[in-house]
């Protein structure tokens, strides 16, 4: 069944009768004074239960005796005095009895998480407790789920000490069900939220598993008491010491806290019983008299607000830069790492730039056995508008995560701000505690194509929660372990400004609705390449500013495939073939081409209230390592329907300029007259919306053509100084010199152009620059891996930067004469035995996993077999570590290995991957496609300093691979 609504209060009253036996005795003289007189529907009644004082002898003692003797004496003088006054304010005291025998269903689940597992909610028949029926719940969860609430929501009444009572049968096949009721403080003021206050109040818990088991709870004075104790013990813990004010408490809900294990999980309840019910005569309105704060940033649905309005966060690190650097980005938002620091966050306050911070944190054994609270946070951090906690959190931690948000969400009840985590994996169990959820994977410099990044970011974004936001975060600088790698004073690798540009566009048409900008050094960094970063991130952010409402609030429904013009076939149309056009594929062809991708270019369709936004972004194999030119002249795309009007949006204007709207059968061709790398093509029937963009457009425009022409100024020398590098150890490249000059030109004509005031002719001339720039990179790039196996071969291989130490590296490597012996015998697996003793299994405890030693007999010959079937998002895999290999500092080691991938890796996660221990998996040969015949793999790495290493070889996910003959050689200096 699908998820249910409150169907109202359809109660069954009946009066019942007021008695106390002897042993329901007042705590003290003014609680029994308050329970009997007060609450009773007659104060007569009410000293009528305790007229026999002699008969309560055996229960109280002769002090007992005196006492209610002298208590009786006062009740009944003030039941004479004041008859007349109580009787006028008599109250009917009723009790709710539900059989569940008139089918009406009255209890719900509280929680969104708890609604989403939620199979059947129904009036059975034939299982009842009393009665034929009752009402049953039926869950099927794919995670394990503590304190979940189902929840009957009763007319509020007065907490009446030993009287008010719940009860009720329930039937479970889950153990410990706690049942609760929930108290309402009407005159206090919860400090951490500044509600009105409400406690939960325990009661019997069920533990006859399967059986039909009694809960009761009751308001007693002691277990009040307990209540109000341990909460004024969480409040001192918080830093928040008060008095509850529990005068006319009352009870308006009660509730079976239960725990959901995996899998399937059944619930019945019957005869529940609730009362007396006392309405309280006056319901005291919510005590909200705090000034009332609000985040600025909240997560509706999958929507981004920002003070009620379409945002979309733009971040990167603080490394105390100063606030101008970080405005000159662009950014709105700034992960900063102490929340404390209030100068900081007046000043980005002052700015207009929001706080992400990392809140405070409990020890591992404070958050999960729940020792201790976090202080209620104070008016001063009304500048952080979300809290991170963390990048790349393994999913082993996701039981300590649940805990610290909990605590978190406690100590910030007031402003409830977002919570922000970017894990590494179990997306799905993450977001259901994290409003915003991320998940990165760095792939610059590595053997993972951005093609194949770009369907690993979709399908990342298919493991989280549907109709819940997700950020990633793009790298501005190399990996850690690349960085690590390099000797002393060796050149630094590059991520070039376009590869920043591309993971980032990359995300927004995966569905992602935040982008953050991964950085370890400071943006004042003065260092080649680093200094480039600061006006790609402030082009991304003018671009996103424009087109906010459709990134914040839209939601991607499709992906168009786009032909280059000069590949399509022109068909002319007819009287014969009137609604024959040029995107009709011959039928001779069909079966060749199938679906297949006709270019790099894939353009995503985002759609929001404002209308219609195309995202065509060019996806090049091998631009994880070196973009190429990424430039081309039309480029034509088929909208399904009919459109009018469309709009290419820039970071420098909005025009209808460079794009022609065509009508062929089918539906709406557009047509872009020059495309580079990405644009923006927007589409609605709201004149308003344009006005908006066009704004938008005039306000930011002369930033982003300034940005745009340092941008390629920058850049122009430090590819020139690069290219001088290269002339005499890298294989002559074709037209380098003319290269040179063209992108000089025009970065000569973009400076003269934004002198002049002309930013969108500036921003056309640095763009043309680059793609020259460009296009001598990737033939320096082309040249280097042409006999290497994989890029990832040689890491100085991986970046146009580091071209000139891969060079050097392979000169070296053919002088070199001093080799050792293959320094891992047991790659040959040969012996089963020697393989137990020597190697160490590090595969996961996921899928269905095979580790096989086979014998070929074509071969005659000994290898080793992985074969892996796992369930997406499982992270399963199979992993085996060589023993330690001694390396020392000048050496060249060289690795190498035959390898056969017969079957296909259907994800787009599933892999094999051999990498060794120096630079780590960023460093790592990943194999992706089936091939029949055996390849070589081949890892070359200069060492620059004495360590011990390992080799690594990984299956992830789906798939089957054979590995035969690992070899491992020191190359010695002479």
């Amino acid at each position: 069944m699908s998820h249910f609504e409150c169907e109202g209060n359809m109660w069954t009253s009946v009066n019942i009768s007021h008695s106390q036996s002897c042993c329901q005795k007042a705590t003290t003289i003014y609680k029994r004074h308050h329970q009997n007189f007060q609450n009773s529907p007659s104060s007569w009644e009410s000293v009528a239960g305790y007229t026999d004082c002699a008969a309560q002898d055996d229960c109280v003692g002769l002090g007992g005796v005196l006492l209610r003797c002298i208590t009786w004496s006062l009740l009944l003088i003030l039941a004479v005095t004041f008859s007349g006054t109580a009787s006028a304010q008599i109250q009917p005291r009723k009790q709710i009895q539900l059989d569940f025998e008139d089918e009406q269903l009255h209890w719900r689940a509280e929680s969104p998480q708890l609604s989403e597992y939620l199979k059947t909610r129904e009036i059975i028949d034939n299982d009842g407790h009393s009665g034929q029926r009752c009402e049953s719940y039926h869950f099927q969860s794919a995670q394990y789920l503590e304190e979940q609430r189902l929840v009957l929501d009763v007319p509020p009444s007065k907490v009446l000490f030993d009287e008010l009572k719940a009860s009720l049968w329930v039937r479970s096949t889950t153990p410990d069900l706690r049942f609760v009721l929930r108290l309402r403080f009407p005159n206090q003021i919860d400090p951490r939220t500044g509600q009105t206050l409400t406690l939960d109040l325990s009661g019997e818990t069920y533990t006859d598993t399967m059986k039909w088991q009694r809960l009761e709870c009751a308001t007693s004075a002691e277990a009040v008491e307990r209540r109000l104790i341990l909460a004024r013990a969480q409040f001192e813990a918080q830093g928040n010491s008060i008095n509850i004010d529990a005068r006319t408490a009352y009870v308006d809900q009660i509730a079976l806290l239960m725990t959901i294990p995996k899998g399937a999980t059944a619930v019945r309840i019957d005869d529940v019983n609730f009362g007396p019910i006392i309405s309280p005569q006056e319901l005291a309105p919510d005590a909200n008299t705090q000034r009332q704060a609000k985040a600025r940033l909240q997560v509706v649905d999958d929507r981004i607000l920002k003070d009620d309005k379409p945002f979309f966060p733009v971040f990167t690190l603080y490394h105390g830069e100063s606030l101008t650097e970080i405005q000159a980005t662009g950014v709105n938002t700034l992960w900063i790492t102490d929340y404390a620091d209030q100068a900081l966050l007046r000043a980005l306050h002052d700015a207009d730039i929001g706080a992400i911070a990392q809140p405070p944190q409990l020890t591992p054994e404070e958050a999960v056995l729940n020792r201790k609270g976090l202080p209620a946070f104070e008016e001063w951090t009304e500048p952080i508008w979300a809290w991170m906690f963390g990048y790349g959190i393994p999913e082993e931690d996701i039981r300590y995560i649940e805990s610290w948000v909990e605590h978190v969400r406690d100590a910030d009840r007031q402003l409830r701000r977002p919570i922000l985590a970017d894990v590494a994996g179990k997306e799905r169990s993450f977001h259901r505690n994290v409003n915003f959820l991320g998940s990165s994977q760095f792939v610059i410099h590595s053997d993972i194509s951005m093609p194949r990044h770009a369907k690993q970011l979709k399908h990342r974004r298919n493991l989280a929660l549907p109709g819940k936001p997700m950020f990633t975060f793009v790298q501005t600088e190399a990996s850690p372990a690349f960085l690590d790698y390099r000797g002393e004073g060796e050149r630094l690798p590059v991520v070039e400004p376009e590869q920043i540009l591309q993971q980032a566009y990359a995300a927004i048409a995966a569905g992602y609705k935040g982008v953050g900008f991964w950085k370890q050094y400071s943006l004042d960094t003065d260092v080649p390449g680093l200094n480039e970063r600061v006006h790609a991130i402030r082009l991304f952010a003018s671009h996103c500013k424009i087109l906010e409402p459709w990134l914040a609030t839209g939601r991607v429904v499709d992906d168009l495939f786009v032909h280059f013009d000069a590949d399509m076939q022109h068909t002319q149309t007819g009287l014969l073939a009137p609604l024959k056009s040029r995107w009709d594929t011959p039928i001779e062809q069909i079966s060749a081409t199938g679906a297949k991708q006709p270019s790099e270019i894939l353009a995503t369709v985002i759609r929001s209230d404002e209308g219609l936004l195309i995202l065509p972004v060019w996806y090049e194999e091998g631009e994880q390592c070196v973009p190429g030119p990424q430039a081309v002249s039309g480029i034509r795309m088929l909208l399904k329907g009919d459109i009018w009007q469309a709009w290419e949006v820039t970071p420098v204007g909005v025009t209808q300029s460079n794009l022609e709207v065509s009508w062929p059968a089918g539906g709406t061709e557009i047509y872009l007259k020059e495309f580079d790398q990405q644009s923006a093509i927007v589409i609605t029937s709201k004149p308003n919306v344009i006005e908006r963009l066009q704004r938008e457009s005039r306000r930011v425009r002369d930033d982003a053509a300034r940005a745009m022409v340092s941008l390629a100024a920058l850049k122009f020398e430090r590819v020139q100084n690069v290219h001088e590098e290269l002339i005499g150890i890298s294989p002559p490249v074709v037209q380098a010199e003319l290269d040179l000059r063209q992108a000089y030109a025009s970065l000569e004509t973009a400076s003269k152009e934004l002198d002049a005031s002309h930013p969108v002719e500036a921003y056309a001339a640095a763009q043309k620059s680059l793609q020259h720039l460009r296009s001598l990179q990737r033939k320096y790039w082309d040249a280097a891996i042409k006999d290497l196996p994989s890029a990832t071969t040689s890491l100085d291989a991986t970046g146009f930067q580091t071209l000139p130490d891969h060079w050097r590296t392979m000169i070296e490597l053919g002088k070199r004469s001093r080799i050792t012996e293959n320094l891992i015998p047991t790659g040959d697996f040969e012996s089963v035995a020697a393989m137990k003793e020597n190697w160490s299994d590090g595969s996961t405890r996921t899928g269905n996993q095979r580790i096989q030693i086979q014998y070929d007999q074509r071969r005659n010959d000994h290898h080793l077999t992985f074969q892996l079937e796992s369930t997406p998002g499982e992270n399963s895999a199979i992993a085996l570590t060589s023993p330690a290999v001694h390396a020392e500092a000048g050496d060249i080691v060289v690795i190498s290995a035959q390898v056969r991938t017969a079957s296909p890796f259907p994800g787009p996660e599933d892999a094999f991957l051999i990498f060794d221990t120096l630079v780590g998996r960023p460093g790592a040969v990943r194999l992706h496609e089936a091939k029949q015949e055996w390849q070589t793999v081949k890892l070359v790495r200069r060492v620059s300093r004495d360590s011990d290493f390992r080799v690594r070889l990984e299956l992830q996910g789906n798939g089957a691979v054979e590995i035969d003959d690992l070899q491992v050689k020191r190359l010695l200096p002479e």
